[in-house]
């Protein structure tokens, strides 16, 4: 701040006034809450954290303008200064946006609300939380902390049914070839499975429409024993969305997974409904599929597992957009707003304000 000239006090009077419109132009977006330590390792080199982005800085207040010496009207050393007026509000230029959260990418217009969305979610979470988002129309994405590691829970049956599917199109596995339960592979929830006993025969689609559609622990635990786990991570990671034997995953892997699955549908639809049907019809509507107006369609695959809370998928709106919220370490039942919250903001950030259902909760 520049010297007051002897003498000048309506400026010395002036100076408070500038302090506070600079103190007051400089207040900072509230900031993410502080992540926990992890209690998993970090994920595997399949997937390696992007490069750190800078948060976007505050912005600043234009300079007062410099005093020319002796202000008109100073009286004697007896005489009252006059009153000073407020000086006139201070806004921010107008091409500047207001700050994202620590840890997302600088978010332009059509982002804006879903970067306005994570960072009040963040701001109140008492765990810690990722997304990703894609334009799958002109492929741009908005990422906050999307190398971050969690347990991906049953969000994981996507690349399984993803790696099926394309074994089936390569030759090498049919849809109707018979998987043989086994004692190991029942795991609640098993839903249709419940009164199958071991031994039973079950075709390898229709394991691949129960992981899907209601999220059934058994038939995913048969298709990955029948397929082989490491030939799944081999082939999660060769269409970018790989994972370790945690299995951890990251965001942006999911994101992958999806991507993977929105380009089948255009190249090779009718495959591609093999999977997307259950994930389209899924049972569990929460989450993503509770955030949109109803009759919107929705594919997501969800997944609760240990303080790991998350959704995933594709909604089909005027522009159709992919959405992957990961959480971690929050409250019993909290995250489930959280993640309604956010695809809310995504949804405006697609097609506007619009009435949505009510916040659904409870995973699985």
């Amino acid at each position: 701040m520049m010297a007051v000239p002897q003498g000048s006090r309506r400026l010395s009077a002036l100076v408070p006034w500038l302090m506070v419109a600079v103190v007051g132009c400089q207040a900072p977006w509230p900031p993410a809450p502080a992540e926990s330590s992890p209690a998993l390792p970090q994920a595997g080199p399949a997937e390696a954290p992007g490069p750190e982005v800078t948060p976007e800085p505050p912005a600043e207040a234009e300079p007062a303008p410099e005093a020319g010496g002796q202000m008109a009207g100073g009286g004697g050393e007896g005489s009252p200064p006059p009153a000073a007026e407020p000086p006139p509000a201070q806004e921010l230029p107008p091409a500047q946006e207001p700050p994202v959260p620590p840890g997302a990418l600088p978010a332009g217009p059509d982002w804006q609300p879903l970067a306005e969305a994570v960072a009040r979610a963040a701001s109140g979470f008492s765990g810690r939380l990722s997304v990703v988002a894609v334009d799958l129309e002109t492929g741009d994405r908005w990422e906050y902390r999307a190398t971050d590691s969690y347990h991906p829970a049953s969000t994981i049956k996507v690349p399984v049914a993803l790696f099926a599917l394309a074994e089936v199109r390569a030759g090498r596995l049919r849809w109707d070839d018979p998987v043989r339960l086994t004692e190991a592979d029942f795991e609640p929830p098993l839903g249709a499975l419940a009164d199958v006993p071991p031994g039973t025969e079950v075709p390898v689609g229709r394991l691949v429409d129960l992981a899907l559609r209601e999220s059934n622990n058994t038939a995913v635990n048969a298709l990955g024993r029948h397929l082989g786990w490491g030939r799944i991570r081999a082939f999660a990671e060769s269409i970018g969305g790989g994972f370790d034997r945690g299995p951890l995953a990251i965001p942006r892997a999911a994101a992958a997974w999806w991507l993977h699955l929105w380009q089948l549908s255009r190249t090779a639809p009718g495959e591609a409904e093999l999977l997307v049907a259950p994930l389209r019809e899924a049972t569990y509507r929460g989450r993503i599929a509770a955030a949109v107006p109803p009759g919107v369609e929705v594919w997501h695959k969800y997944g609760s597992y240990l303080g790991h809370e998350h959704d995933t998928g594709i909604v089909l709106g005027p522009r159709p957009f992919l959405l992957v919220v990961y959480t971690g370490d929050g409250q019993p039942g909290e995250a489930d707003g959280v993640i309604v919250a956010i695809a809310r903001g995504a949804w405006q950030a697609f097609a506007g304000p619009a009435d949505a259902g009510p916040a659904a909760g409870g995973g699985g």
